[in-house]
Parts: structure tokens; C-alpha cells; sequence
């Protein structure tokens, strides 16, 4: 087993909701929203600060397995040192979630400003504590055209026509004068009744009529919801990246 300070084991409270995320950190959050072990580092970092790449697969074995630091065993505390030091660094520092002294093992892994100023990694895990809130979350993450159509559906007093949700998501894909072209905006309707609806469909976000061509609020309780404000913003490209190859 492996041996680990009294004074260095630490708890996370679940945080304040995904409300509270700061729309700026979003790519931060596109970038660690797919992969639980993602999540496990930077809510680690957040309480910890700066850790040993070794002492932190320690701390992030734990709190997978719900077990103390102390009871992982070197078989875990070595798999995880692998992923984090090949996969799961690699990919925060790219997208700015972390800093990383150095590529060795015993290199020291610090969040950035932004991470440990923030209580966004904890409503994450909050968040994805709830059942399906997971899977919905990262399907609005997923595409911005998807947070969009969110956004438009939790200012809406009832269904929205498919076209009057294309047009407004084409405007918000193309600020300013001359506004989105015609076929901008039948581009943006096609992508959205055949791929993002339906999707958002699945996981509850939406109910999408295909006959009728409307597009309602889902299921999912106005709690999960929350995450709409959230998954409104745009994101980089590095956080989408990040996004879409965040298996664990």
C-alpha cells in the first residue's frame, strides 16, 4: 500500500452548481467534462494546489475508488501514473488547465489562476454526480450550435419552429453586418434535424418534433438544466480537441 501524510488528505464539497461557472472557463470545462479522470485532477489541483505527477495519480486513484490515498495499491497508483503522465496532463496543459515543471514523473503539476480561482471543477462533479446530467452536459458541449439552440430554449415561452432556431443560430455563428445568407441559415436547419436535435433528443435537453419541425424544452429537471447558461459560450478549438478525445 501506499503511504501517504495524514495532512495531506483533503475533501471536495459538490460546489455551487453549474450556474456559478464562469462562462470564460468554459473551454476549461469542454476540456475535462468527458473524462472522469480529467475531472478527478483538476478538482484535486483545485484543493491540493501544486502536487508531484506521482503524489498526484495518488490522490486522483483515491478519489476514483472513494478509498484513502494510503490504500491504493501500487498496481492502481502505477496505471494511473501512466494515464496521467502520457494522456490526461498533456491534454489540461494543452487547453490551459494546468502547468507541468517538466516532463518527468516527479514533475510538479499546478493549476492555473483560473482553476484555483474558480469553483467551476467542483459543479462539474456535482453536476455529473446526477443522474444523466453527464451525458447531457456533454452533449451540449459537444457543439456550440448545440448551446445555442439551449440558450434559445431557456429564454422561450413555448415551442420554437425549426427554421426560427436556425435563423437565430446562424445570426449567432455570424456576428455583425450582413448577417448569416440564406443558405448559411438552410445549412444550419439541415445540421440541426439530422444531427444536433436528435442528440439532444437522447439525453433529454430538447424534444424535437421531426414532422412538425419544432423544437420544445426536455425533460431533464430545471437543476440539470442550469447547465445551459453555461454551455452557451463559445470554447477554442484545443477545448473542443480535448472534448472529443476525452476517453478515460
Amino acid at each position: 500500500m501506499r503511504e501517504t501524510p495524514e495532512s495531506t488528505r483533503t475533501e471536495v464539497d459538490e460546489g455551487p452548481g453549474l450556474a456559478a461557472v464562469p462562462r470564460r472557463e468554459l473551454e476549461l470545462l469542454a476540456a475535462s467534462m468527458r473524462s472522469p479522470r480529467r475531472r478527478a485532477v483538476l478538482a484535486t489541483l483545485r484543493t491540493a494546489g501544486g502536487l508531484p505527477l506521482t503524489e498526484l495519480a495518488t490522490r486522483v486513484a483515491a478519489r476514483e475508488r472513494g478509498v484513502e490515498p494510503a490504500e491504493v495499491s501500487d498496481d492502481r497508483h502505477e496505471s494511473v501514473l501512466i494515464s496521467l503522465h502520457h494522456t490526461h496532463v498533456p491534454k489540461l496543459a494543452e487547453a490551459g488547465a494546468v502547468d507541468r515543471a517538466g516532463r518527468s514523473e516527479s514533475a510538479v503539476v499546478r493549476p492555473t489562476t483560473s482553476v484555483s480561482d474558480g469553483d467551476w471543477t467542483e459543479a462539474v462533479e456535482a453536476a455529473v454526480r446526477e443522474e444523466g446530467a453527464g451525458e447531457a452536459v456533454t452533449a451540449l458541449l459537444a457543439d456550440p450550435r448545440r448551446a445555442h439552440v439551449a440558450e434559445l430554449l431557456g429564454e422561450a415561452d413555448g415551442p420554437l419552429a425549426l427554421d426560427d432556431v436556425a435563423t437565430a443560430v446562424a445570426e449567432a455563428e455570424h456576428e455583425g453586418p450582413p448577417g448569416p445568407s440564406e443558405r448559411a441559415v438552410t445549412s444550419t436547419a439541415v445540421s440541426l434535424h439530422h444531427s444536433h436535435l436528435p442528440k439532444l433528443a437522447d439525453v433529454g435537453v430538447v424534444e424535437y418534433d421531426a414532422d412538425e419541425r419544432t423544437v420544445s424544452p426536455g425533460t431533464l429537471p430545471d437543476a440539470r438544466l442550469a447547465a445551459l447558461d453555461v454551455a452557451a459560450a463559445d470554447r477554442h478549438e484545443v477545448a473542443a480537441s480535448a472534448l472529443r478525445d476525452g476517453a478515460d
